[in-house]
């Protein structure tokens, strides 16, 4: 048992986050420990108790072992527990249980949608939870207050350690009111994420009163489109209005996160309005366009390479384009198309038709003398606001914006800004948090990720199927080992079954490649060279079954009297000539009735054997798995080999099995 540590409190330390129960230690604390000779414990939790007052304690983790000799650096929160102590004794705990659920109540309604998360990268400062203290975290100039209700769903666990757990985690809501609060929240929060309709290949999607976004009330309408399984090497979306003339109210932006904004984007149509007044105002049917190439956009091709780590059933960001449609000033109606190819265009006057000088129509050849002279204009009109063209490219190109305390000459300057800007809005792959990227390294660009992503992917994790601890971002690449091991077990799997029809088990080693169990009966002590006794043996076991069958309510044997009711009227003659028939499917060892019917030597030998009951119900599963077409039949004989029950077998050939594609 270790010797409790009397040590005084530094005061004067400032190099510990305030809300926290780690300390530093002296490295003297940390030396006499180990010279005892027994294993550390992990996480080091030491209970602190006030020197002047035994009743006053709690418990601490470490941060480091770096404090002066005999001095305990504390944070204010555990100072303030132990009610500004000037020395304490410390009293190391082996038997501090590890938590796996916890009842949190918050002091107030916070808008957080996914706790578990929050508090997965926010814990960080924390080693223990203490039932009926207050954790306290601060996070972005924000104060969370969280009481510990209950602990691992027992009123009797008092304290335990939150290092290396999965804890599962309940909110207790303070009232009412806050309930209330929290379901409304999280109901506008899925209201906006969750329910993101998705544009189809070739399909119009027609938005009635589409607001501008310069209206205090304009929310965006999010939708997204699916490049996982985009089948052309090209991505052509398109906008058009009622009204061609109102096209230039019209424009949408396109990125690759649903927390897309106005001023976020990678791809826009904001570029489009000269040529769209020009073709307008030649008479030529208009619509807005933004192309993307498969094949050489980089951002596309970082995109999908992502995507294809990803497994069918995950969602993800990767797997989409998010897309949002706006106006710059009231509503119109308007159409988006999404297609592999661009849509046809009459940009050229053809040779039936001809422009009217007055309205800019083209009008057909034979009906053009009669438009002439009933066309009201007189005039050449404006085919587009004039003055929304001048508005809109002084907001483009014109005016300055600021960021990070920099000056953007253009609107296009703010938005590539924006790609690497440290206060971009990210929802983090890791912890599923909304999070500011922060200002990424060259590192964090060699691996693809935002900097609060390479911090958050270091944080290590076990894996589910070798409980090794290792790194987030690590993670999908060491699943490819996992999956690597599964194809060498695959491919070494050389399963020779028995040939017994209703049989699953594997071939033994007799001259009938029967298994043991089917082979038992027929096996004989005696000198056989010419197979005789070996046929009078299943010629007898034929006959029992044709004749009198085994009995068992389980059987499924075709050629069984038991298993098929159809050959309970079958005469004795019938029976021996089923025998004979049978017997033409044993080609090897040859036996003397085949030499004498000139049954054929090659081939595949069946019988058609009983078999108990055990074996019967895998031969069941065996067939309902192969009609599945999921795995070859070899990995599924396999399974029933290793495994006794449908779940199980289920279970081993997803975690060691590769399905058919």
């Amino acid at each position: 048992m270790t010797v409790p540590f009397k040590l005084s409190v530094n005061n004067d330390s400032d190099n510990l986050s305030p809300y926290s129960d780690k300390a530093n230690l002296p490295p003297t604390v940390l030396s006499q420990i180990i010279n005892e000779g027994v294993e550390l414990p992990h996480p080091f939790v030491f209970k602190i108790t006030n020197d002047s007052d035994p009743f006053i304690y709690t418990y601490i983790g470490v941060k480091e072992f770096i404090g002066e000799p005999g001095e305990i650096d504390l944070p204010s929160l555990v100072t303030a527990k132990l009610q500004n102590p000037t020395t304490v004794i410390l009293d190391l705990q082996r038997d501090i249980p590890k938590a796996t659920s916890l009842k949190l109540k918050p002091s107030l309604f916070y808008p957080i949608s996914n706790w578990k998360f929050f508090l997965e990268s926010r814990l960080t400062h924390y080693t223990l939870v203490e039932k009926g203290n207050t954790i306290i975290i601060e996070d972005g100039g924000l104060k969370y207050e969280l009481q510990v209700e209950q602990i691992n769903d027992s009123d009797s666990v008092t304290v335990a350690s939150i290092i290396d757990t999965d804890v599962t985690v309940d909110m207790v809501p303070l009232n009412d009111n806050v309930a209330q609060q929290q379901l409304e929240f999280n109901k506008s929060h899925y209201d906006q994420f969750g329910s993101i309709q998705e544009l189809k290949k070739e399909e119009e999607v027609v938005i009635h009163e589409l607001s501008s976004f310069i209206n205090p009330r304009f929310v965006p309408r999010l939708y997204k489109i699916d490049i996982s399984n985009w089948s052309g090497e090209n991505l052509w979306i398109e906008l058009e209005t009622d009204d061609p003339t109102h096209l230039v109210n019209a424009d949408c932006v396109v990125g690759e996160s649903k927390l897309l904004t106005i001023e976020n984007f990678a791809y826009s149509s904001m570029a489009e309005d000269e040529k769209v007044s020009k073709l307008i105002a030649n008479g030529f049917h208009a619509k807005k366009t933004i192309h993307i190439d498969f094949k050489r956009d980089e951002l596309i091709l970082n995109k999908l390479n992502r995507c294809r780590q990803l497994s069918d059933a995950e969602e993800g960001d990767d797997r989409y384009l998010y897309l949002i449609p706006f106006t710059w000033q009231g509503d119109e109606t308007v159409s988006l198309r999404i297609a592999d190819k661009q849509g046809d265009s009459d940009y050229k006057i053809t040779s039936d038709s001809k422009k009217c000088p007055k309205c800019s129509k083209l009008i057909p050849k034979e009906n053009f003398l009669l438009h002439e002279s009933r066309c009201p204009l007189k005039q050449k009109v404006e085919p587009v606001d004039s003055k929304l063209m001048q508005f809109k490219h002084i907001q483009l190109y014109e005016k300055q914006y600021q960021c990070c305390s920099q000056a953007f000459d253009t609107f296009f300057d703010l938005v590539r800004h924006k790609a690497v800007c440290p206060n971009k809005v990210i929802e983090c792959r890791f912890c599923h948090l909304i999070v500011p990227q922060e200002l990424a390294t060259y590192q964090d660009n060699f691996e693809g990720l935002t900097h609060h992503e390479n911090l958050c992917g270091n944080k290590t994790q076990e894996c589910i199927k070798c409980s090794k601890l290792i790194r987030r971002k690590d993670a999908t690449k060491h699943m490819q080992l996992h999956d690597y091991e599964k194809a060498e077990i695959n491919q070494s799997i050389s399963f020779k079954k028995c040939s017994n029809v209703n049989c699953v088990n594997e071939a033994g080693s007799n001259e009938l490649n029967l298994c043991e169990l089917c082979f038992g009966p027929l096996y004989i002590a005696q000198f056989d060279p010419t197979n005789i006794k070996l046929q009078s043996r299943i010629e007898r076991k034929y006959m029992l079954q044709l004749t009198k069958g085994c009995d068992q309510v389980w059987c499924n044997n075709e050629h069984c009297k038991a298993g098929n009711p159809r050959l309970n009227n079958n005469s004795m003659k019938d029976s021996m000539i089923l025998i004979q028939q049978l017997f033409g499917s044993i080609h090897q060892p040859r036996l003397p009735i085949n030499e004498k019917n000139g049954v054929a030597k090659e081939g595949e030998t069946k019988f058609w054997f009983c078999v108990n009951e055990s074996v019967s119900k895998k031969k069941l599963w065996s067939d309902i798995l192969k009609s599945e077409g999921g795995y070859t039949e070899e990995i599924v004989l396999q399974a029933l080999k290793l495994n006794n029950d449908e779940s199980s077998v289920r279970q081993w050939l997803k975690d060691n099995a590769i399905a058919r594609g």
